[in-house]
């Protein structure tokens, strides 16, 4: 680079693609993760034979429409670094209201059961 503003140019678009890369690991991470967890957990709920047929059946009939509720799913274009990164802080942000909530509601449920 010639300029200060070549450089910095430079220095912009090398933190652009470094986020998308991480961003990129961490999306892969988490797919394998989740890819993972859930055939486990299927198999366990699947051939869990401390239960009868008929509740087998009805756990894999669960997993059928969760099925079709995820491939229902738009999928989501990616138009570009800002996009993945908004993307991804939104679904951190919802993840984390979803805690939020979740720990509300366990302690309300304990002050009203007189565990809290």
């Amino acid at each position: 680079a010639k300029t200060d503003e070549e450089r910095k140019a430079i220095e912009e678009k090398l933190q652009k693609d470094s986020v998308q890369f991480v961003l990129q690991v961490m999306w892969t991470t988490t797919v394998v993760d989740m890819t993972v967890t859930l055939h486990e957990t299927a198999q366990m709920v699947l051939f869990d034979k401390s239960v009868d047929k008929d509740t087998r059946l009805k756990r894999a009939n669960g997993l059928q429409e969760l099925g079709k509720i995820f491939s229902a799913s738009p999928e989501v274009v990616k138009e570009g670094q800002e996009d993945v990164t908004r993307i991804y802080e939104e679904a951190a942000f919802a993840a984390m209201l979803e805690t939020i909530k979740r720990k509300d509601e366990a302690a309300h449920q304990a002050r009203e059961s007189g565990t809290y």
